[in-house]
């Protein structure tokens, strides 16, 4: 682009034209651009899955850990409902971790269902605790 006064003082500019086919690499930047733009969804889709899967995955023990039971604090209010301790995956010691139960209002049409323990050919593994629909 140009920049040049006009005669009144003013500034005007001006492009230089090009052909047609000075343009004749952009169908294949465009194409590279899309392949980029593919591999960088799929990168980035695989690396949330791989995030969440160690979130919610599991592990498995040879025998299930003995639960120990904690005092219960008292109640807040008569809406609240008590829910069991539970267990947690430890991803970097291979071990599940007892979680501590606590007080909660109940989830409005929906019933706490408590975890429990699933035997497997690889070993022992805990499928925690939900809130499930109410069956009508």
């Amino acid at each position: 682009m140009n920049i040049y006064e006009g005669p009144q003082n003013g500034i005007r500019y001006s492009t230089n034209r090009q052909t047609v086919s000075d343009f004749s690499g952009i169908n294949a930047v465009s194409k590279s651009g899309k392949h980029l733009k593919r591999i960088v969804y799929v990168t980035g889709l695989a690396g949330i899955l791989f995030c969440f899967n160690g979130c919610f995955s599991s592990g498995y023990v040879t025998s299930e850990p003995s639960y120990v039971q904690h005092s219960r604090p008292p109640q807040p209010s008569n809406l609240h409902v008590w829910i069991d301790g539970d267990w947690g995956w430890s991803r970097p010691n291979h071990v599940y971790i007892q979680k501590s139960g606590y007080w909660t209002k109940p989830v409005q049409g929906r019933t706490y269902k408590s975890g429990s323990w699933k035997a497997t050919p690889k070993g022992h593994s805990y499928k925690p605790g939900r809130w499930e629909k109410k069956n009508r």
